[in-house]
């Protein structure tokens, strides 16, 4: 007999870090989802096509989808925007793991910069075995959250207005 254990599981991870741009700047850049494999390291993309995003790429209700390979799919939306403080995704990933995920970034006036919290929500489903490895998972987004802050300090913001 054969036994399928399902669980869901709810994950918070929260990173902060500061930016040395102020937050209107790194506000407009967030918002247009045609950067986001730039600063968003869960998006691994190799292939330029395997990401697209809909017109307006910017902005409330701006979506974006990702498939790279037979096995992997993911689309995204912007679900709340506080102009120039609060910008959130929600993002779907079907792989092997289902899970959704709100990313919620924060931002405010730091010292001539930009003081940034990046909030992870995720709701995972889970079958038997994958659920060890759940926290090792959680170790990854925290880093993968640190690492966009970092990404985001090597963009010229100048650009982008």
């Amino acid at each position: 007999m054969v036994y399928s254990l399902k669980k869901t599981v709810h994950v918070e991870i929260c990173s902060k870090g500061a930016v040395f741009t102020s937050p209107e700047l790194l506000f407009e850049y967030i918002c247009d989802l045609a950067n986001l494999p730039g600063w968003y390291p869960f998006l691994s993309i190799q292939d330029p096509n395997e990401f697209r995003f809909d017109e307006p790429s910017r902005g409330l209700g701006a979506r974006f989808h990702l498939q790279s390979g037979p096995h992997f799919s993911s689309t995204g939306e912007i679900t709340r925007v506080r102009e120039s403080s609060m910008v959130e995704f929600k993002i779907r990933s079907l792989t092997p793991i289902t899970s959704v995920q709100r990313v919620e970034i924060r931002f405010s006036q730091d010292r001539g910069g930009t003081l940034v919290t990046m909030t992870s929500r995720e709701k995972v489903k889970l079958f038997g075995s994958i659920l060890s490895k759940l926290v090792r998972g959680d170790k990854l987004v925290e880093e993968g959250l640190s690492d966009s802050i970092l990404r985001l300090n090597r963009v010229r913001f100048e650009s982008c207005v």
